[in-house]
């Protein structure tokens, strides 16, 4: 048992970085986009805006939290205790999103045009970066599908002779789960796997910890 064990914590360790690293950058890019000279405006005007730049804070937020918990506390059974708990109630928030996918995928659009609005406008490099990201994991360009010809085409991924038609963004947002592009459904599931993975991590360590604790108090 000693080497599971081990496993469980190297696990625990690294969900502790991914999710520190992850909620760092949530946080960051929420704030930048509640208080950036190029974004407030549209934060003020927008509710689907904001309502996506707050989704970001708070997601940031709780996933440092989550990762607090899952650091030093290998050998705590409280703390184990307190992550198992949040793993679960975060399992149960990514079924509700695939539960509403069509929902969310109308407000994610929002969110997106607004994004593609400012770029376009003020070529602003973290919304530059956002839609990056968002262009490589959903395998889509900007709101035409044409790459050099769409006015966000510098974050579309690269494409070379007379391969530059993809889906346009427009398109496919509304309908991601459907569309299912490849990156965003391992990206989606795969959290899904490791969350479930580091539960069951939570529950073995705090099976290993009660029957130390069980076997001290016997030797006494």
């Amino acid at each position: 048992m000693d080497t599971c064990s081990q496993l469980c914590k190297g696990i625990l360790t690294l969900f502790q970085v991914l999710y520190s690293l992850v909620g760092t950058v949530l946080f960051g890019v929420g704030l930048w986009l509640r208080f950036s000279p190029n974004t407030r405006e549209s934060y003020e005007l927008s509710s689907l805006f904001a309502t996506g730049v707050i989704v970001l804070i708070v997601l940031g937020v709780v996933m440092l939290f989550v990762a607090c918990c899952g650091g030093g506390n290998k050998r705590n059974r409280s703390m184990l205790a307190v992550l198992l708990a949040l793993l679960a109630v975060l399992i149960a928030a990514q079924i509700a999103v695939y539960a509403k996918r069509d929902e969310i995928g109308v407000r994610f659009l929002g969110f997106y045009t607004v994004l593609y609005t400012i770029f376009s406008l003020t070529g602003d490099p973290i919304v530059a970066g956002i839609l990056t990201v968002l262009h490589h994991t959903l395998n889509c360009c900007g709101a035409v599908g044409v790459v050099g010809l769409d006015a966000v085409s510098g974050t579309c991924p690269n494409k070379s002779g007379f391969d530059v038609f993809m889906s346009s963004c427009i398109t496919v947002i509304p309908n991601v789960f459907g569309a299912k592009p490849p990156l965003a459904m391992a990206i989606f599931f795969g959290n899904g796997v490791f969350l479930i993975l580091t539960l069951v991590c939570a529950v073995i360590l705090i099976q290993l910890l009660k029957k130390h604790h069980n076997s001290l108090l016997g030797s006494y």
